[in-house]
């Protein structure tokens, strides 16, 4: 393995055992996201600008090139959906994917769209869905060709969501365009850290896209040789909860 590689993958060892350590030591969240943030800013990014910066600026053109169609089928598909909510005030719509923040993986980009739905939960009946609403949001959904496919963190209110999914093929590569129903109010932390990856400096974007690459590449390298590792994972975490102390200070992955 390149010494460069092995260096990269320490600090995201380390960052994520200091986060288990302060998690069990009772820290505060804030202290947690600072490390995780410490570790993006003063730790990666720096070392990515060293040693890779070339390398992550010929992967973001190449990946460039090949996300122009995906562009357009996204932007398609939202302009189906806001005309199939022309006349619903509740839902707001948003990309929540890595294509719109530029920080997707060539050959491994799915299409994510929210639907935040204003009271889908229902804060007079402790929190639960809102039923009457979500038939009807889910009924459109599936009058434009998505099909419900799980519900995500059932038992956790603030953060369930309800998916509705489709294939279409690109260049002979199949992409899911996912929808998520979300409650538009519990739904606002998500949101703050999308808009803030989405407006993430050039620099950062690219670099940040590369580490995803190199860690997503030794993930499928270690698991052919019979070792699981979660690499990819562990990034995202340390991307959104640094990026979380930044914009809100209590919220955890």
């Amino acid at each position: 393995m390149d010494i460069m590689l092995s260096l990269l993958l320490f600090d995201i060892d380390y960052a994520i055992k200091e986060r288990e350590r302060k998690i069990k030591s009772g820290d505060s969240i804030e202290s947690i996201l600072y490390h995780m943030n410490n570790t993006l800013c003063n730790k990666i990014k720096p070392f990515m600008l060293r040693n890779y910066l070339k390398e992550s600026n010929e992967y973001r053109e190449k990946r460039d090139i090949k996300n122009v169609k995906l562009i357009e089928s996204m932007n398609d598909t939202i302009s189906t959906i806001q005309t199939a909510f022309i006349n619903n005030k509740n839902v707001h719509i948003k990309k929540m994917t890595s294509l719109a923040a530029n920080m997707n993986l060539i050959k491994q980009s799915n299409i994510n769209i929210g639907l935040l739905v204003e009271n889908l939960n229902d804060d007079n009946y402790e929190n639960k869905l809102n039923t009457n609403i979500f038939n009807d949001i889910s009924h459109i959904i599936e009058s434009i060709g998505f099909e419900q496919s799980t519900i995500f963190n059932a038992t956790i209110h603030e953060n369930r969501y309800y998916s509705y999914t489709k294939k279409i093929i690109i260049d002979n590569d199949e992409i899911e365009i996912e929808i998520k129903i979300r409650d538009y109010r519990t739904t606002i932390p998500i949101l703050n850290l999308h808009n803030c990856i989405d407006t993430l400096p050039y620099e950062d974007a690219t670099v940040y896209t590369y580490v995803k690459y190199l860690l997503k590449e030794t993930d499928i390298e270690n698991k052919k040789n019979g070792i699981d590792t979660n690499y990819y994972f562990c990034f995202k975490r340390i991307l959104c909860e640094g990026l979380f102390y930044t914009i809100d200070g209590k919220y955890l992955l």
